[in-house]
């Protein structure tokens, strides 16, 4: 009986030395793990602050996809996007190549994150909007704390994505709106908007003007695409729309990492 007591401690002692040795394994690996897999995609947008994000997607050798958000820099590094001597970021022909990404360079991706005290409706706002156009919850609330209501805000927001903007542009619209001063708005057909309805008239397509609203968004009614516009053949401020945000967008193309116009209240952190 001795004898089998001490077996048996000895197995106890072996199994826990083991998942030791595991869980100090996994925690390693935490911190300075990597990821590797191979490239499913790679797209671009602009957060609240005006700094350009890389998305990439990955499925890694058990067939487990996942997106993963990167600084330019890092993406630059490597070599998932190039940026060309004007400025503008371009997606690089890589798909379906093996990369390995060191997981301290990921970003936290502001739409897994919430907090505990998030209104309800901004928090809607936020998770419908923040992958197509890179809005979070702070930046909702900022827009709400200056004097917008949500509809607006959500209105506003589905103009920038139909036009191919971010954040920023969403910003720039609520401030013209504000303002009264719609004159940095140059609409795809070149006519420069006077007043909010004329805006919405001209940027939204009448045929899905039930489904860009607040009320189509907290129902789950409303869809995520920029293919909300009535043109969608330029940007405002006549640049060329970018083909990485918006949802549906093509991801694998040209993307411009410069944010649209001067957003008000960007970043707020109310």
């Amino acid at each position: 009986m001795s004898k089998y007591k001490t077996f048996v401690g000895i197995l106890i002692a072996m199994v826990l030395v083991s998942i030791q040795a595991v869980s100090a394994q996994a925690a390693n690996f935490s911190q300075t793990g990597v990821i590797t897999g191979t490239i499913q995609s790679i797209s671009t947008l602009t957060d609240s602050s005006g700094n350009t994000i890389v998305l990439v997607t990955l499925t890694d050798p058990m067939g487990t996809t996942q997106t993963e958000r990167l600084s330019l820099d890092t993406a630059i590094t490597l070599g998932l996007v190039t940026r060309s001597p004007d400025g503008n970021i371009i997606v690089n022909d890589v798909v379906g190549q093996s990369t390995s990404i060191d997981t301290t360079s990921i970003l936290v991706d502001p739409c897994k994150s919430s907090g505990g005290n998030e209104q309800f409706v901004g928090k809607a706002l936020a998770n419908f909007f923040c992958s197509s156009i890179g809005l979070d919850y702070n930046t909702v609330n900022g827009y709400h704390i200056d004097g917008f209501g949500y509809g607006e805000i959500a209105q506003a927001c589905f103009m920038a994505q139909a036009l191919g903007g971010d954040a920023a542009l969403c910003g720039s619209i609520l401030t013209a709106k504000k303002t009264g001063d719609f004159s940095s708005l140059v609409l795809p057909d070149g006519v420069t908007a006077t007043n909010w309805g004329q805006l919405k008239k001209d940027v939204l397509s009448q045929e899905v003007k039930s489904l860009t609203n607040l009320g189509a968004i907290v129902s789950g009614r409303a869809s995520n695409s920029s293919n909300n516009t009535n043109t969608g053949d330029t940007n405002i401020n006549g640049s060329q729309p970018n083909p990485n945000v918006g949802g549906n967008g093509n991801e694998h193309g040209h993307g411009n990492g410069n944010g649209n116009g001067s957003g008000h209240g960007q970043g707020k952190g109310h």
